[in-house]
């Protein structure tokens, strides 16, 4: 990672790739390098151009893409980063939980904590044995 500096006409904030000649581009292709940080500098976010992880483990909003593969900005206290389902993120004020029509993961001590809503929008925690609900205790009806 780090920045690339002396380039010109970026757009500040935009997603850039390598194309298949190396050239940089704002189409999306597998060869992701990192977001503009002006119409000179390019953020690179990775040491490996195009990898799908983060080198450092540190997740931070720029290192994450947003909407239309912008980088994502900081959040406002008490929000909730949520998937788009697409490979980006937003921020979010509410969490929603998809129903699930039967038991997620399995409830073990590694899952413990964990909270699901049922098809029929019950709330379940995982206990480290078993899923329960969340208001009367009972075993969970998926």
């Amino acid at each position: 990672s780090g920045i690339v500096s002396g380039l010109r006409d970026l757009i500040e904030g935009k997603p850039y790739y390598a194309d298949d000649s190396g050239n940089l581009t704002t189409t999306v292709t597998d060869r992701y390098l990192g977001y503009a940080l002006s119409d000179t500098e390019l953020y690179l976010q990775t040491d490996t151009p195009g990898a799908k992880t983060i080198e450092d483990g540190l997740i931070t909003a720029p290192k994450l893409a947003g909407s239309d593969n912008e980088a994502l900005t900081n959040g406002t206290a008490g929000q909730i980063m949520s998937s788009n389902g697409d490979g980006t993120f937003s921020w979010a004020d509410i969490l929603k939980l998809p129903a699930q029509v039967s038991e997620p993961v399995s409830c073990n001590s590694n899952t413990a904590g964990s909270v699901a809503a049922s098809s029929t929008y019950r709330l379940c925690i995982c206990n480290g044995t078993a899923w329960n609900d969340l208001v009367s205790g009972a075993a969970c009806s998926w």
